[in-house]
């Protein structure tokens, strides 16, 4: 085994342990960067392999594609005795609802901020319906980087030139927790950074193992609060994160579903 199997097996063992790994979401992380495009698939030896390393037993991965199926996320036919699996049009639409925000880079700041503040009755509603990526700052009063259309009803709708940086505000915005766990989450991918010249040496499969746990990693942080925190806050742990993140994607470029197949086939250093 090469010092870049050693590194990339390394940062794998470190991602697949920074955070709980759910089986099928594991899997919507690797068909939503792997097979999003229409007509793509990944094939069961590709998904056995890519999912072995990181501790997935065939048996768990036979139950969570079954649960992608039943809940319309996946669709599954056969060539001889492979079995193919691809997004249905629900999961890619899906998965395509937050693309730009797991693969875009850093939004703007906006012009303008709005403050909504809804009749106490109604702010459940709304959070549910145009103020569903709005920042919350309390139980009815909320924070958007655009106008919200349409408004809610029975709501005043304001503008703010600045958004203050009161502490209270920004905890709302970046709640401490978030904060932290892109911190811990950026600081263990600088190490990988750091060792990607090694890493970049080992199989294809092992690198393409590795893209989909920071994808996964990032992702599952960064959907846990409204986007409009990155609008709001310059110079946070989100941002920081965002910029090595999108770093690492750049370097372990994305395969297609062909070489993954060719390198299951014949597996060796992917260069």
């Amino acid at each position: 085994m090469t010092q870049g199997n050693d590194r990339a097996l390394a940062a794998i063992n470190d991602l697949k342990d920074h955070s709980t790994l759910k089986v099928w979401s594991v899997l919507v992380t690797f068909f939503g960067d792997l097979a999003a495009a229409p007509k793509t698939h990944l094939i069961g030896p590709v998904l056995a392999a890519l999912v072995q390393p990181i501790g997935i037993k065939p048996e768990a991965l036979r139950v969570a594609l079954h649960r992608l199926r039943k809940d319309g996320w996946i669709e599954t036919s056969k060539i001889g005795r492979v079995s193919l699996y691809a997004l249905t049009d629900f999961g890619r639409q899906q998965t395509n609802a937050v693309r730009h925000r797991v693969y875009g880079a850093a939004p703007e700041k906006p012009a303008d901020w709005h403050i909504i503040i809804t009749a106490p009755h109604s702010a459940g509603d709304a959070a549910n319906g145009p103020l569903h990526d709005a920042i919350a700052v309390s139980g009815n009063t909320y924070l958007l980087p655009i106008r919200p259309h349409p408004a809610p009803p029975n709501a005043f709708v304001g503008s703010l030139s600045v958004l203050s940086d009161v502490g209270w505000v920004r905890d709302k915005i970046a709640p401490p927790e978030i904060v932290t766990a892109y911190e811990e989450l950026d600081a263990l991918l600088k190490g990988i950074t750091r060792n990607l010249r090694s890493i970049r040496q080992s199989t294809l499969i092992e690198q393409t193992i590795l893209r989909t746990l920071i994808l996964h990693n990032w992702r599952r942080i960064l959907l846990r609060h409204p986007a409009a925190a990155d609008f709001a806050l310059e110079g946070w742990a989100g941002s920081e994160c965002r910029r090595t993140v999108l770093h690492l994607m750049n370097k372990l470029a994305r395969p297609s579903p062909e070489a993954l197949v060719a390198a299951l086939q014949h597996p060796r250093a992917a260069g």
